[in-house]
């Protein structure tokens, strides 16, 4: 059981990602856990990314777009959402993954009864078309700061 229920932005950089936006907000917008905004930040689309995201913020208000004035790489965007983030966590979703409906409340139930600030999860790899595939990620059990300076396994 989730001791309380802290907000979570969710942090979703998007460059023409209107073949697979929607199914990401709709992986968030179907989670079991409810308190979360979703930080939309586009780096200037071509395609209609940016009409796509407006239509569920009109449906969800915890969708929320923010669009860069230049394209500036997916580092900018993610650090802009995270300038917007609110609430205790941030969650890492890119605009062409999606979460499996217990995704949220799974890791912050694990967080809070093992006092983490920071964790991540493995995941399941699908193909451009949604399908998953067999392939899985492999998390290590326990990660410091020394490991991810020489190699960065989080997804």
């Amino acid at each position: 059981m989730i001791k309380h229920q802290p907000l979570v932005s969710v942090v979703t950089p998007a460059y023409n990602a209107a073949r697979f936006i929607e199914e990401t907000m709709n992986s968030v917008r179907a989670q079991t856990y409810e308190n979360w905004v979703m930080i939309v930040v586009d780096d200037q689309s071509t395609d209609n990314t940016v009409e796509l995201v407006k239509q569920y913020e009109q449906m969800d208000g915890r969708i929320r777009l923010v669009q860069l004035e230049e394209n500036s790489g997916s580092a900018i965007a993610r650090n802009t959402a995270m300038d917007h983030a609110q609430g205790r966590y941030i969650a890492f979703l890119d605009s062409d993954d999606r979460w499996l409906p217990e995704k949220l409340t799974k890791q912050l139930r694990f967080m809070q009864e093992n006092d983490l600030a920071f964790t991540f999860t493995r995941y399941i790899r699908m193909h451009e078309n949604g399908e998953l595939t067999n392939g899985v990620s492999k998390a290590p059990v326990k990660l410091g700061y020394d490991d991810l300076m020489k190699r960065c396994v989080i997804g």
